[in-house]
């Protein structure tokens, strides 16, 4: 018997990714799904075969615009030219002008670039290249929000566990 093999699947990991963003921008930031339905399915179909963007391609996003806390143009123009990014910036871009809620959005490019990169190697570098541009322009700011993060989240699992021994 050979060696076990230890690899993800790439949709696995990707769900898993996007998860953890969604616990993190809800519970620290209160970001939530907000587009009406009817928005959101035109905005995904509309955007799914959006033409990739690079980063030097011009942002279309204010300078007050944030997403999770983090400036959108920091992560346009700093966020690689990796497969994945430009697919999820060209994506981002499209569901923007089609009005559909930045948190619903992100939920939809980020499963979309890793649909497109189409490797787990694609995916964990746009990841990675979005991870290492946030902590560079907002490193003590995510430090603080990690603490936070996992203070309400021990906070809601002790409410759940006390609830269940009720």
């Amino acid at each position: 018997m050979g060696p076990r093999s230890t690899s993800i699947p790439t949709s696995t990991l990707d769900w898993g990714l996007r998860k953890l963003m969604h616990i993190t921008c809800t519970t620290v930031f209160g970001e939530e799904s907000s587009t009406p339905p009817t928005t959101l399915n035109n905005g995904q179909k509309h955007c799914k075969d959006a033409p990739a963007r690079v980063s030097t391609a011009p942002s279309p996003y204010s300078d007050s615009y944030r997403y999770c806390g983090v400036e959108a143009n920091a992560m346009y123009y700093q966020g690689g030219d990796s497969e994945w990014a430009n697919e999820v910036r060209g994506c981002l871009t499209c569901m923007d002008e089609m009005d559909v809620a930045p948190h619903d959005a992100h939920m939809f490019c980020y499963r979309e670039g890793t649909d497109k990169a189409g490797s787990l190697k694609g995916t964990l570098q746009g990841y990675g290249e979005a991870i290492k541009t946030a902590f560079k322009n907002y490193g003590s700011q995510i430090q603080r929000w990690g603490r936070n993060l996992a203070s309400n989240v021990a906070s809601t699992m002790h409410s759940w566990v006390v609830s269940i021994l009720r």
